[in-house]
């Protein structure tokens, strides 16, 4: 992988994120143990074919890979921002992520608890939904995140 290398984890962001939730989120991600790998969107398609409807793909914030291969495909959002359009869209997501042999974690940057009581409704309790509000906090959250 190409990009630069911030306190040992390689990145491949060579552009800053498109939102302050993702720049708070990078902070945390910068902070990973040494030999992890951090990309960004731009880089990563997901391809979507739904049966039945128009095909789309979906591009993540950030996926983090472990040295020994494992990967999180990060999507970060604000309270605001996290629409039940948007989850119906992460149950999908999340489906073909794991099919692919990757983890999908929703990191929701901010003081609302909304995610977590979203993430406990039955349609939704499969997917990882995390609320972050410090860089630690994300770390925690991804390091929690990647099986033992």
């Amino acid at each position: 992988m190409e990009g630069v290398e911030m306190n040992g984890v390689r990145s491949n962001l060579d552009r800053s994120p498109r939102s302050l939730a993702e720049e708070h989120v990078l902070r945390g991600l910068e902070q990973l143990p040494a030999g992890y790998d951090v990309l960004n969107g731009s880089r990563l398609q997901i391809p979507e074919v739904p049966e039945g409807e128009a095909a789309m793909s979906y591009e993540p914030d950030f996926e983090v890979r472990r040295p020994d291969g494992l990967s999180i495909v990060i999507e970060v959002k604000t309270g605001r921002s996290l629409s039940m359009v948007n989850l119906s869209r992460f149950i999908k997501f999340d489906e073909l992520i794991n099919a692919a042999g990757k983890r999908f974690l929703v990191l929701v940057w901010g003081d609302d608890d909304f995610p977590q009581r979203l993430s406990a409704m039955p349609e939704f309790k499969g997917l990882h939904i995390k609320t972050v509000r410090s860089s630690s906090d994300v770390l925690q959250a991804v390091q929690t995140e990647f099986p033992k």
